[in-house]
């Protein structure tokens, strides 16, 4: 510990005083201004601050002390984030549960597709196989004919 001396020469440790003035203000920064506060925290609930306007927000907090209005202007903010933090989980969480349905419903529709155009093509083979006998039959039946 340093030992500092004072205008009337008493040594004291400076490390005990510096600690005790930054307690000093931890406790400062960490108790609101009672009276200011009472005045405004009846307006002023997290629900009314979060809806309200920049504009009415301000008309409010000219009268209050710059760290109390930077600490309400801090906590609407923090309030505002969460609101839209949930907003997007919720949408978001939606939107994945929808691309799922519509994912399998696709998958089902592919399906369903693919069994169809087998069908398709086996037809078409069939009509292929009894297109080429009718043609033998012509050519022998026309070969006949000029025998």
């Amino acid at each position: 510990m340093a030992r500092v001396r004072n205008l009337f020469g008493q040594a004291k440790d400076a490390t005990k005083r510096e600690g005790k003035a930054k307690k000093s203000q931890q406790k400062a920064r960490k108790q609101p201004l009672r009276d200011h506060e009472s005045f405004v925290s009846c307006k002023l609930s997290d629900e009314k601050l979060e809806k309200m306007s920049i504009r009415d927000l301000n008309k409010h907090l000219r009268q209050l002390p710059k760290e109390l209005a930077k600490r309400y202007r801090k906590r609407r903010r923090i309030l505002k984030n969460r609101k839209y933090a949930l907003k997007y989980r919720r949408n978001g969480s939606g939107k994945g549960s929808n691309i799922a349905k519509q994912n399998a419903s696709l998958e089902l529709e592919i399906c369903l597709t693919n069994e169809e155009l087998r069908k398709v093509i086996c037809e078409r083979d069939e009509y292929k196989k009894k297109c080429s006998r009718l043609n033998a039959m012509l050519l022998q039946s026309s070969a006949t004919d000029h025998a």
